[in-house]
């Protein structure tokens, strides 16, 4: 997670510098002397940094996000190693609570919403 927080603060470094290059291009084209290597250069910088940090950004993302994928692939194989995936809420969409009948159901005054107290 540290890492993707460096790389936003490298992709808006870069973002300063696109700014920087084309406001001293915009100033130096009004004094009348351009200065097309600084700003060049600055451009450039700016453009590699961004497109470095979004691409470190994508992969870091990936990364997490498949540690993630298999933390919950072990805790389903642990579950259904401990209780052979007979447990009660196994598929039902509920974790573990029992279901509702229509008469358990309540509408809130306060809300459109209907609530459940199971």
């Amino acid at each position: 997670m540290y890492v993707l927080g460096v790389l936003a603060a490298t992709r808006a470094a870069g973002l300063v510098l696109l700014a920087q290059a084309l406001a001293v291009g915009i100033a130096s084209l009004a004094a009348g002397s351009p200065d097309v290597r600084g700003v060049l250069t600055a451009g450039i910088l700016g453009t590699l940094l961004r497109t470095l940090a979004a691409w470190g950004q994508e992969a870091a993302a990936a990364r997490l996000a498949l540690g993630v994928k298999e933390r919950l692939r072990e805790a389903a194989l642990v579950r259904v190693l401990d209780d052979g995936g007979r447990s009660s809420a196994a598929g039902s969409g509920q974790g573990g609570r029992r279901s509702c009948s229509p008469g358990d159901w309540t509408v809130s005054t306060r809300t459109t919403r209907s609530t459940c107290p199971h």
